[in-house]
């Protein structure tokens, strides 16, 4: 499972085709820095570097009480590493019926802008633009 995110510069509708694989791993990083190592996939310790001790663990942790904990490695059989949550073995999550086509397709359609002010400041400029222009007005019928 990933994130994808496009910008479009332009009004109009846009359509965005990707080619998704599935990639199957043997683990995931238990140690190394939040973000950097830690939480992704692996398949021997060597692939948890940079991290003092790498350990690529066989299970993914989720529903932990300690957040720190979720998305992170472990091992099923060592409860303290998914305290109080379920280490949901690499196996499970990998099942080639539950796969999509490979193709997904978004359609993402952008309008125009947003006004530069508030509907109270469009409001406010309507009535100012009423009141200068019949104040001209009047002014000129009584010069004329």
């Amino acid at each position: 499972m990933d994130e994808l995110t496009f910008s479009a510069d332009e009004l109009g509708t846009f359509h965005h085709y990707v080619i998704a694989f599935a990639t199957d791993a043997g683990g995931v990083c238990r140690t190394g820095t939040p973000f950097l190592v830690r939480g992704q996939d692996c398949n021997e310790d060597s692939d948890c570097v940079p991290s003092m001790a790498p350990d690529c663990a066989p299970g993914r942790c989720s529903g932990s009480t300690n957040p720190l904990l979720n998305g992170v490695g472990c091992d099923p059989a060592v409860a303290a590493q998914c305290t109080n949550g379920t280490c949901t073995p690499c196996d499970d999550f990998f099942d080639p019926e539950n796969l999509l086509s490979g193709i997904a397709c978004e359609t993402t359609v952008v309008g125009a802008t947003a006004p530069a002010t508030s509907s109270l400041g469009l409001v406010a400029l309507a009535i100012a633009l009423f009141l200068g222009s019949a104040f001209i007005l009047c002014r000129h019928r009584h010069v004329a």
